[in-house]
């Protein structure tokens, strides 16, 4: 097994222990808490992500047209407990969906907190490209699911990467 990787210091003269500032600080509080709940049993995961889901689908529920229509057609009221069983009865949007409906994804108030919308260009259906927003608080968080697979798979931080997009 590879010895534990420790951050680079964001200080010159401080080497151990690594001294880490601004969004590197919240990275690693990240990791810690991956790493200690990575392996909770699945109903302790389970918990945890229809709790979070429940705030997300209360918050498209108040800013998103679209997803307010289509949540009330299933039946679903804000502020309701959510589970397995009316999760799976969301419908997953196609992409042909996706393009047809537009804007009315988009939603209407972000929380400050979640920084700035950030807009994607996405080929479309029969090539229209589409337009996602997302936020900072999104990649961030890509940023660190992509973190903790180099984790998993140990990779050397100290050694070039590169990768191919084919």
């Amino acid at each position: 097994m590879m010895a534990p990787q420790i951050p680079r210091s964001q200080l010159a003269d401080m080497r151990w222990p690594a001294m880490v500032q601004g969004t590197a600080v919240k990275m690693l509080g990240l990791q810690y808490q991956f790493l200690h709940t990575e392996r909770l049993s699945g109903e302790e995961l389970r918990a945890k992500q229809f709790s979070q889901l429940s705030v997300l689908l209360a918050h498209c529920d108040r800013t998103m047209p679209f997803y307010r229509e289509r949540l009330r057609t299933m039946g679903y009221q804000a502020g309701q407990a959510l589970d397995e069983t009316t999760w799976a009865r969301i419908p997953v949007l196609t992409q042909v969906e996706v393009a047809a409906v537009g804007s009315r994804l988009h939603c209407l108030s972000v929380p400050p907190q979640h920084g700035q919308v950030l807009r994607a260009r996405l080929p479309g259906p029969a090539g229209k490209p589409m337009v996602m927003l997302t936020t900072e608080l999104h990649a961030f968080f890509n940023d660190a699911f992509m973190l903790r697979d180099h984790i998993w798979h140990e990779t050397a931080f100290s050694r070039q990467m590169g990768t191919d997009r084919t």
